[in-house]
């Protein structure tokens, strides 16, 4: 079964963390993880400040560990980032979005929303919807996507009907 992560979004949306880290390297990194462990990227887009992912999850994978454990090291590595940035003022609101509950189990900053839109794509024209929409999705940086266009990239593997 495909699936669509819709988005994996840093929490403090008005803030483009992706892009203020330059965290496109380690977004890559992960992916190649999630292909080396047998899972299929079938399109990704990477925006300024938020992911979309078509991928084909194998039936041994959890997918919602897998992107727990992507989110973690992600995180991991955008907080480091901005403290070697001394990005303080990000910091800080990044440390207020933790609730009471984590922080008692040590959590110290939230970098990504709780949920992920996760949707299962059974037919083809559901699969070529979601592709269409996270290409489309480009068109979102307010017509202006030449400014980013070196750390975008859309990529379509293959589709197994």
């Amino acid at each position: 079964m495909s699936k669509l992560i819709s988005a994996l979004s840093p929490v403090s949306i008005g803030f483009i963390l992706f892009r203020i880290t330059n965290l496109y390297n380690e977004i890559y990194k992960w992916l190649n993880i999630l292909i080396n462990k047998g899972n299929e990227l079938e399109g990704f887009v990477i925006m300024p400040n938020h992911l979309h992912l078509l991928i084909f999850v194998t039936e041994t994978e959890n997918i919602n560990m897998l992107l727990a454990n992507g989110k973690r090291f992600l995180a991991y590595e955008i907080i480091k980032r901005l403290e070697l940035q001394q990005q303080y003022e990000l910091l800080n609101q990044l440390e207020l979005a933790v609730t009471a509950k984590e922080k008692q189990r040590k959590k110290k900053h939230r970098v990504f929303e709780v949920s992920s839109d996760i949707k299962p794509c059974y037919t083809e024209k559901f699969l070529l919807q979601k592709l269409n929409y996270i290409h489309n999705n480009l068109q979102l940086l307010n017509g202006n996507w030449q400014t980013y266009r070196k750390n975008i990239f859309i990529r379509v593997l293959r589709f197994i009907f």
